[in-house]
């Protein structure tokens, strides 16, 4: 028996910022883990995304992804993206220092970018993934160079950043507040992906975001076997193969991991899903620098700022990308790591990077 669900709001950092968190996001039925349709055209639909891979007769639904630092770094699940890898292992020879680049794709991976209603149709931007991390480690097999992967987890890059009003960010946990068992939290994505002629692909994809509940009932921070060892939360509820990749939001509508695997009810019971969760992993901050690990909706970069009066003349990922910056404000400018809240001025020094 289902218990009576708590409605989580989810709402970008954007439209925190401005003060504009969404309403409750309420199933179809208050007692039902079952999913239902998110209609947010102008607000999480900016922030996640379907996943596909582009061929000549159109282009196939393969997950989801979301969007993560303001500067065009997306999560999904490793498993999304993997099958768009060149077939066969992947040998210690494919990487540059851990760098997964688009030579290793057989088939190229896109995200379907911002949609929204510009007057009166829908708009939306193909942007092909360039590369990104996976969490790989050393095969068993002896003599061999092969890497397995042990997290389901991919962070992923698009070359160009598209504008802010085709895009938005979700607040991440990375730390502090550890979920429990019996907490009720929401998975989205897009299950009911279907393989489109790429210009129709908009059209079938104005309605096709769904969320569904589902209640913490265990942890494997080991995973749940030696085939399967990404560290996860085990919850009852009905996640469907399309939401792989997607954000699972906390109570609090933080993001505190990513939709991993499900197993299909039997019958009229309740199925299983699993997903990634990011307090399991102490080493994922190495693979998100540019995400604030303490605090949802900040990231780390460098500023270039003016102290009297305050000013933050811009927020860039690398140092190399601020100092040029700098040089075309004058002697009151300086470059600073620390951390920005994303959509505002809002900055706070760090002594060390």
């Amino acid at each position: 028996m289902v218990t009576r669900i708590e409605p989580i709001i989810a709402s970008t950092c954007e439209d925190l910022a401005r003060n504009e968190s969404n309403k409750p996001l309420v199933p179809e039925h208050s007692d039902s883990f079952d999913q239902f349709l998110i209609q947010d055209p102008r607000g999480l639909r900016k922030a996640i995304v379907p996943v596909f891979l582009e061929e000549d007769s159109g282009i196939q639904g393969m997950g989801t992804a979301f969007h993560v630092d303001g500067w065009g770094t997306f999560l999904t699940a490793a498993h999304v993206i993997y099958e768009a890898m060149k077939k066969g292992p992947i040998k210690k020879s494919d990487l540059k220092t851990g760098w997964l680049n688009s030579q290793l794709f057989e088939k190229r991976p896109s995200l379907l970018l911002g949609q929204g209603l510009v007057y009166g149709s829908v708009q939306a931007d193909l942007a092909p993934i360039d590369g990104g991390y996976l969490v790989l480690r050393e095969s068993d097999k002896p003599l061999s160079n092969e890497l397995e992967m042990t997290a389901d987890i991919a962070v992923v890059h698009i070359s160009s950043l598209p504008l802010p009003e085709i895009i938005s960010t979700l607040p991440l946990r990375l730390s502090r507040r550890q979920p429990q068992c019996g907490e009720n939290v929401l998975a989205i994505g897009f299950p009911e992906l279907i393989t489109r002629p790429i210009e129709d692909v908009t059209y079938f994809l104005s309605e096709g975001m769904y969320g569904a509940y589902g209640q913490i009932i265990k942890f494997h921070p080991k995973g749940t076997n030696k085939t399967s060892p990404t560290p996860v939360i085990e919850i009852q509820g009905n996640w469907t193969p399309g939401m792989s990749g997607g954000p699972v939001f906390n109570q609090k509508g933080e993001v505190i991991g990513i939709v991993s695997r499900s197993i299909a009810p039997d019958g009229e019971d309740v199925g299983h899903g699993y997903g990634a969760c990011f307090q399991l992993m102490p080493w994922i901050r190495r693979f998100l620098p540019t995400v604030d690990p303490s605090n949802p909706c900040w990231r780390l970069g460098w500023a270039v700022i003016r102290s009297k009066p305050w000013h933050l003349a811009g927020f860039f990922r690398s140092e190399e990308e601020a100092l040029p910056h700098m040089k075309t404000l004058g002697p009151d400018y300086q470059v600073i790591f620390g951390s920005n809240r994303i959509g505002t001025e809002n900055f706070v020094y760090h002594k060390t990077k």
